[in-house]
């Protein structure tokens, strides 16, 4: 029975044998090893994908902000500027204050022209500080949401600004041949700044004489200066601390000690609740249950996993093909002797 189920074995790995003619032993004649190869490999693969399953589902703890965006209406109340009224004023700086929607972001337009955000308070009033344009600034304010959507222009307050000279009839925001305007385009839209994260702003200039010197006021205290020399373009950035809403300033200086000012508001979002986040997930690799592929990681292992099985498919049709042609041919022909 033993030699039988040894002969039986010999076959299924490839080994095939034949009588000693004198001592009747089994000896082997020619030797495959794909079938033992492919026994090898079998024995390994639910190794194999056990580490693939483990390494596959591990995550890492950490703070996740999801972002969704919920269409709804825009606001349906306009902004009034009340201060100032029709003027004649003699100073580049102004005030602008008056009635808004609770809580939305007011932005104040010179001429179309951006020039200026901060938020409405809960009792429903604004104010802020716009750099006017030389001669006539046509003054309108409008509420935002938090998806960034206009409610409906309000009234309008023409303000002339008569400091400067006449000198450029095409600068932009101007309705009069007055000095080119000096003044600061950046990203006014609807902001929301993740906590602790950096947040940066490009600044570009507009007109002014070089050599030009940018100051930032954060709203939280701080403060930075940046020397920009003949260059027109910088990038500034700043990471905020505690949740809430900030209003940030920036200030520009140029040869001339002319002045450009833009106040922005931005919203920091708080911390997340406690419990969110994603989730942890143990790995397994170095504990009870671990396999000895763990080490490889997740990049190798996406590799590793289809060749593995690709290999052990070709060693099975090359052990199938040998074990075809040394199997026994039980219905061919004897010979004949002379």
């Amino acid at each position: 029975m033993w030699q039988s189920l040894y002969r039986h074995l010999h076959k299924l790995l490839g080994i095939h044998s034949h009588h000693h003619h004198k001592s009747g032993r089994l000896i082997a004649v020619e030797h495959t090893s794909f079938g033992a190869l492919f026994l090898v490999l079998l024995v390994f693969a639910p190794q194999l994908w056990s580490a693939r399953g483990v390494l596959g589902t591990q995550t890492y703890s950490h703070d996740v902000a999801v972002t969704a965006t919920v269409t709804g209406p825009a606001p349906t109340t306009s902004a009034q500027i009340l201060s100032p009224q029709d003027e004649v004023v003699h100073k580049k700086l102004l005030v602008v204050s008056g009635s808004c929607g609770a809580n939305l972001l007011v932005k104040v337009y010179s001429n179309s022209v951006f020039v200026g955000s901060t938020y409405c308070s809960s009792g429903g009033t604004f104010s802020l500080t716009i750099s006017l344009f030389n001669g006539r600034n046509d003054l309108t304010a409008l509420n935002f949401d938090n998806l960034d959507q206009p409610g409906p222009v309000g009234n309008m307050v023409i303000v002339n600004l008569t400091t400067l000279a006449t000198a450029n009839p095409k600068s932009p925001g101007n309705t009069k041949n007055y000095k080119a305007n000096f003044y600061i385009v950046t990203d006014y839209s609807y902001r929301n700044i993740g906590l602790n994260q950096q947040s940066r702003w490009a600044i570009e200039l507009k007109n002014g004489r070089a050599p030009f010197r940018l100051d930032a006021e954060w709203g939280d205290d701080n403060k930075n200066t940046v020397s920009l020399g003949n260059s027109r373009k910088t990038d500034v950035g700043h990471a905020f601390h505690q949740s809430g809403n900030y209003e940030i300033k920036f200030s520009a200086t140029d040869a001339q000690q002319d002045q450009a000012y833009i106040q922005l508001g931005v919203t920091v979002n708080g911390p997340l609740p406690s419990g969110a986040g994603a989730t942890t997930q143990k790995s397994y690799c170095g504990s009870s249950g671990a396999t000895i592929f763990c080490g490889l990681g997740h990049q190798l292992l996406a590799i590793w996993v289809p060749l593995y099985w690709l290999m052990m498919a070709v060693i099975a049709v090359f052990w199938f093909n040998s074990y075809r042609k040394h199997k026994p041919q039980h219905n061919a022909p004897k010979p004949t002797h002379v």
